[in-house]
């Protein structure tokens, strides 16, 4: 799944910083989202991710002398649905890869977390019902415990048990 918490991108092929607020999109041709793939025309809102990498291995002395740190990349363009939903991820504080296309990210986590939270209410419906044995201990306690003595010492209502005592009654 792509869509998630946490934002680690350390040894990433490329990095993007994306614009806080839509542009519009001011080439003379025509764009693909990034995300989904719709076509984009020119002066209609999109949304920008300035790209880069860090400088290759292979070329490294060259690449740092000429760019520095990070070479520039060809820009990336989000169509104006993919944008909002984008900037939707990003408001919870959740990253998403924007090479995928977000709307099927989101589908998947809401399938993930659907079965998740039914896992869950299940455990918790096994966990809140009484089993039969926890009854049977409840109901009427076996007098052939190590700690019958403070069963018998104690007022009615009010049996304290050691923590020693580890005795389990036979089922049947």
């Amino acid at each position: 799944m792509s869509l998630s918490c946490s934002c680690d991108a350390d040894g990433a092929d490329w990095y993007y910083e994306p614009a806080k607020d839509f542009s519009v999109l001011e080439t003379k041709r025509g764009r693909k989202c990034c995300s989904c793939g719709a076509k984009i025309q020119p002066e209609e809102e999109v949304m920008k991710f300035r790209r880069w990498r860090e400088p290759s291995d292979r070329c490294n002395y060259i690449e740092e002398s000429i760019y520095g740190d990070e070479v520039p990349m060809a820009p990336w363009f989000m169509c104006e649905t993919c944008g909002g939903l984008y900037l939707a991820v990003d408001d919870l504080g959740m990253c998403c890869d924007i090479s995928e296309n977000i709307a099927h990210q989101i589908k998947e986590y809401r399938a993930e977390e659907d079965a998740y939270m039914k896992r869950r209410a299940e455990f918790h419906a096994r966990m809140m019902t009484p089993n039969a044995q926890h009854q049977r201990w409840r109901a009427a306690p076996s007098v052939a415990c190590c700690c019958y003595a403070a069963h018998i010492s104690n007022p009615p209502g009010r049996f304290r048990l050691r923590s020693a005592c580890t005795y389990a009654p036979p089922l049947g």
